[in-house]
């Protein structure tokens, strides 16, 4: 019986530690179940995207799955063509609605031009995790993310865009390569419509239809034939950027031959 009591206290011992711990970070105590991850498409193992423009059948795999993501937006059923409202920042959805989000503003990022993978030029597209009722607490010109190390650092393009963004409110969104010799090899970097997911597409409520806003990241010239490791991070107040859980960011790896 003393065995089993010891045991006990054990278990109860490392749970606390395990707990403790986790609520120890830089970032504060969030509970990383109740805010969104980054999601990028076309999903991968190891989120390893592997273009061979001599290989159209692996090719078309990429693009067949982006497809696949994009078609409810593209065509809606019966109920969610009901549920849809057009928004902006002025006129944030009606109860019971959720907010359209219009595939042609990804631009180069569409089903009609293949997603660039053709041309050496690919788009990945990027949603944030669909939490119920969440709503993102954005960065205004004076935060500082709550943390000292440089992963958490904004860099200068987010707040180049909070100062140009007035009263629009987004969860800014950013892609760099890992190291100098990966943000050299990635080249130009494009958002669309923009490097942000509006606010008024939250909170996520179960609705029939929703559609997550996307942001479409164009990568205009990659170095052909090199293996660049791209950092994606999405930065509101409330999503916390955790390098070892993932929280708030994406690690992808490209190679275009």
């Amino acid at each position: 019986m003393l065995n089993y009591g010891r045991s006990a206290l054990f278990c109860l011992f490392f749970v606390f530690t395990i707990e403790t711990r986790a609520g120890s970070s830089d970032f504060g105590l969030f509970n990383l179940s109740t805010t969104p991850s980054v999601k990028v498409i076309p999903e991968t193992d190891g989120n390893f995207i592997h273009l061979k423009q001599l290989d159209e059948s692996s090719l078309q795999v990429y693009i067949d799955s982006m497809n696949k993501f994009l078609e409810p937006y593209i065509k809606p059923t019966e109920v969610a063509m009901e549920n849809l409202y057009h928004c902006d920042f002025n006129s944030p959805p009606r109860e019971h609605k959720v907010c359209v989000f219009d595939v042609q503003h990804l631009f180069h990022c569409t089903p009609e031009n293949d997603f660039g993978f053709r041309k050496n030029s690919p788009c990945l597209l990027f949603t944030l995790s669909q939490v119920s009722n969440w709503t993102p607490t954005v960065l205004s010109g004076s935060d500082i993310q709550n943390s000292t190390n440089s992963f958490s650092t904004k860099p200068a393009q987010v707040d180049a865009s909070i100062r140009e963004s007035s009263i629009q409110e987004y969860v800014w969104f950013t892609c760099e390569g890992e190291t100098a010799a990966d943000k050299e090899a990635l080249g130009p970097v494009i958002y669309y419509p923009r490097n942000g997911f509006p606010t008024y597409y939250f909170p996520f409520n179960n609705v029939e239809g929703y559609q997550s806003p996307i942001v479409g990241v164009y990568f205009e010239r990659p170095t052909r034939g090199v293996n660049i490791t791209i950092i994606c991070k999405a930065w509101a107040n409330n999503i916390p950027l955790d390098e070892e859980s993932g929280s708030g960011y994406k690690k992808i790896h490209l190679l275009v031959d």
